[in-house]
């Protein structure tokens, strides 16, 4: 089973909606499906999902997850908001999209919005190997132009 994720298609963020506990909680009751929209009220008012038992396997759930995505819900509440599963992402979520809550994905989005890093260099020096920015040539290239179009649009702000 793979992570599952609330995306807001409008504002091109994501967050994660807790693993296995999500799965059980919500999708195999029905109150959410792979790929659909998402009726937000109907996820806050379901019960279970918001109360697992108290004990150190969820306080994941509590501390990290469910105010990120009660955050998440309360910005782009108002906005499609879909179900995702991890491999059925878009295709340029890592470019493109901004993952929110307390370890997002380092995508260019993020370097230049989130940490408001301007250099290609301070990108680099933070990435130190690490293969989602130092892959391939093509797609080093891809996440730098990325970054780059990112920083632009944020100095116009």
């Amino acid at each position: 089973m793979n992570e599952r994720y609330f995306a807001c298609t409008d504002c091109r963020v994501y967050v994660g909606a807790g693993y296995r506990w999500c799965y059980w909680q919500l999708e195999h009751p029905g109150v959410v499906r792979l790929g659909d929209d998402v009726d937000v009220q109907r996820v806050l008012d379901h019960a279970p999902y918001w109360n697992p038992p108290r004990c150190a396997e969820s306080a994941c759930l509590h501390e990290e997850v469910f105010p990120t995505v009660r955050e998440f819900f309360r910005l782009h509440g108002g906005h499609l908001i879909v179900y995702w599963e991890g491999n059925h992402k878009p295709e340029n979520v890592f470019i493109g999209w901004l993952e929110l809550g307390p370890s997002p994905y380092p995508s260019p989005r993020y370097f230049a919005e989130v940490r408001g890093m301007r250099s290609w260099a301070d990108v680099l020096r933070e990435a130190d190997g690490r293969a989602w920015a130092l892959g391939n040539e093509q797609q080093r290239e891809r996440f730098r132009k990325a970054f780059e179009e990112y920083c632009a649009i944020f100095r116009r702000r």
